[in-house]
C-alpha cells in the first residue's frame, strides 16, 4: 500500500515530480510531463559509514514547499545571463528504527527538468 504522495510542479507546470514511501518506508520518487512517465518510480537511499544504509523503515517528519526566481552569470557561455527559476518540495525523512537518524531530500522541479540535493 502507498502512502501518501507529496508532489511539486515545474514553473510552468508541465513537469511534476512525486515522492512516497512504499509499504517497507523506502522513499521512491518519479517524474511526469504532460501526464506521461518520464522517469518511473526509482528509490531514494544512502549508504552512510556509520550505521550503514538509510533505505527503508523511514517516514516524512516534516515537508515544505516554495519557489526560486533568480539568475546568475556565468564566467563564459552563451548566455549572460542564466535564469534559475523553479519550484521546490524539502522533505525530511526520519528512520523509525532504534537509530533515528535523519536526512532531508530537496527536490527542484524546473520547466526542463530536475535536480535533488541530499543534506545530511
Amino acid at each position: 500500500m502507498q502512502s501518501k504522495v507529496y508532489s511539486v510542479h515545474s514553473p510552468n507546470h508541465k513537469m511534476r515530480l512525486e515522492v512516497y514511501l512504499d509499504e517497507w518506508g523506502r522513499p521512491l520518487y518519479a517524474l511526469k510531463k504532460e501526464n506521461k512517465d518520464i522517469l518511473l518510480p526509482s528509490r531514494l537511499g544512502l549508504t552512510l559509514l556509520e550505521g550503514g544504509p538509510l533505505i527503508a523503515e523511514l517516514a516524512v517528519a516534516s515537508q515544505s514547499t516554495g519557489s526560486i526566481d533568480a539568475a546568475w552569470t556565468p564566467l563564459y557561455g552563451e548566455r549572460a545571463v542564466v535564469p534559475d527559476r523553479c519550484n521546490y518540495l524539502q522533505l525530511k525523512f526520519e528512520e523509525l528504527s532504534a537509530l533515528g537518524r535523519v536526512v532531508q531530500v530537496e527536490f527542484r522541479v524546473y520547466d526542463e527538468g530536475f535536480a535533488l540535493q541530499y543534506v545530511i
